[in-house]
């Protein structure tokens, strides 16, 4: 590859917010912000300005509306730009896209994330002066900061369920002590060096399954063809109920998508996630790719700014990232993850969750410092889920597992492609998790997808959702009204 080409991939769509100038590590546009704060950020970066005399809104990446598949950033921004950052809050929730949104008001500047952290808040304050970057080891390389010495924190790194969990790291904690990361749910006041949670605040609704179904389907629909109205795009099939549930969302675009499914290494010819979506697809008259990464050889110098960006990437995910480089750098990627999923990862229904219960159910319960971060973790979250009847472990999957594990890979990613989660609201995200009991979510029969399909484009249930034998006994007991028993039984 050109020297100019590997220069470009540097940091590629990352950006730095710091209080004085510096060598700036990447090709980069400059926008100064209040005091002296100035933002850095890549030229591959779309960055988005929005004023309206009490605020100055700067949003990094992009955000879409359900209502109107045509709405702009801009537009957007229009749309939740008031007075004051409690003001703008609550108008977020109904937006999905993968964005930092940069809020200065008055003297300070606020900094928050879409639902899930997709796109990334690290911080720390060095010298009384606060830095904040979209990536860890970026403010570790700005300012010289050197790897953990805690032996606790390198034997997770240096350990496989550290590989086990994408190279993700553990709650706000990073390989560099001095740097934290912004959960999903809160925001960060640079002037008071602290992180604020913001979400919940409401007490939740018991829902049914049709009135979810009822609210969630069109806005699926519309953030899929809002995202596509600006982007050529690329929809990965599986088996499983997400894919299915965008598939369906497609319907009034569907021929504007290319579907495709990546063949990895342990995967056969008959490997479920690669027959289901070649005859659901046939069926429905779409043309279906199975992509192999592994026939590419790996450019040198690709792989060695792949691992300069950031050393603890993940070197299994290296040639899906060099494929996406290659052959559809200039689609985006819709992936499907959605932080409503606890019922089937995290299935417990019990009031009393320790951070024992969480380093066990997450298997990370050798790690000393897994424990003290749970623990304060937990802390912080105790309060809101008394008052808002929100399940603990539905919020540590959204905050733990989506906004680490779920949510690493694109930032080792922005190398190659941009991903953007169609799926990514509070809005939706809220209106799955008050559906009640919480058996009903996604437990073997998926009743929520099943009913968001049905309105969508019904066809896409023509083949069975994950079929395996496990689900077939989930669908078993529902048919004699047993699964509530059954999961109780065995979850409480």
């Amino acid at each position: 590859m050109e020297a100019f080409e590997l220069e470009r991939l540097r940091f590629r769509s990352q950006y730095l917010l710091v209080p004085k100038e510096i060598a700036c590590p990447f090709n980069h546009v400059v926008k100064k912000l209040a005091g002296s704060y100035i933002l850095y950020s890549h030229v591959d970066l779309l960055v988005t300005d929005y004023s309206n005399g009490f605020m100055q809104l700067v949003l990094l990446g992009d955000i879409f509306d359900y209502d109107d598949k045509h709405k702009t950033n801009q537009e957007i921004l229009s749309d939740i730009s008031d007075n004051n950052l409690s003001l703008i809050l609550p108008k977020l929730a109904r937006y999905t896209g993968r964005f930092v949104l940069i809020c200065v008001e008055k003297n300070d500047i606020y900094l928050l994330h879409d639902a899930t952290a997709t796109r990334k808040v690290y911080y720390c304050k060095i010298n009384d002066l606060v830095y904040c970057s979209s990536q860890p080891h970026l403010l570790a390389k700005v300012l010289g900061l050197n790897p953990t010495s805690n032996p606790s924190k390198l034997e997770y790194y240096d350990s496989k369920r550290f590989i086990g969990l994408f190279n993700a790291s553990i709650g706000t904690t990073t390989y560099y002590d001095e740097v934290q990361q912004l959960l999903p749910n809160h925001y960060f006041s640079v002037s008071g060096y602290n992180t604020i949670r913001f979400w919940p605040t409401e007490k939740r609704q018991d829902i049914s399954v049709e009135e979810c179904a009822e609210i969630c389907a069109p806005m699926i629909r519309g953030y899929m063809e809002n995202i596509c109205s600006r982007y050529e795009t690329m929809l990965p099939v599986t088996a499983g109920k997400d894919t299915r549930t965008l598939l369906a969302a497609a319907y009034n675009i569907k021929d504007k998508l290319y579907y495709y499914t990546n063949k990895e290494e342990h995967m056969s010819a008959d490997y479920v996630d690669l027959q289901i979506p070649s005859k659901l697809l046939t069926k429905l008259g779409l043309e279906y790719h199975i992509l192999n990464p592994y026939k590419l050889e790996i450019d040198e110098g690709f792989k060695k700014v792949y691992f300069e960006n950031n050393p603890l990437a993940s070197q299994f995910f290296l040639p899906i990232i060099y494929n996406y480089y290659i052959n559809f750098s200039d689609r985006v990627n819709l992936p499907g993850n959605i932080a409503t999923s606890a019922s089937w990862f995290f299935p417990n229904l019990k009031k009393n969750i320790s951070s024992k219960t969480l380093v066990d159910i997450y298997r990370v319960n050798q790690f000393q410092y897994a424990w003290e971060t749970y623990s304060d973790w937990l802390k912080g979250i105790q309060e809101s889920v008394n008052q808002t009847g929100f399940l603990i472990m539905d919020l540590f999957y959204w905050e733990e597992r989506l906004g680490n594990w779920g949510t690493q890979i694109q930032i080792d990613k922005d190398i190659a492609q941009n991903d953007i989660n169609p799926f990514n609201s509070r809005m939706m995200v809220e209106t799955i998790l008050s559906v009640e009991p919480v058996y009903k979510r996604n437990m073997g029969t998926y009743p929520i997808n099943s009913a968001i399909i049905k309105r969508l484009w019904p066809e896409c249930l023509d083949l069975p959702i994950n079929p395996c034998l496990r689900n077939k006994f989930y669908r078993g007991l529902e048919m004699f009204g047993l699964l509530g028993v059954y999961y109780r039984m065995l979850y409480s």
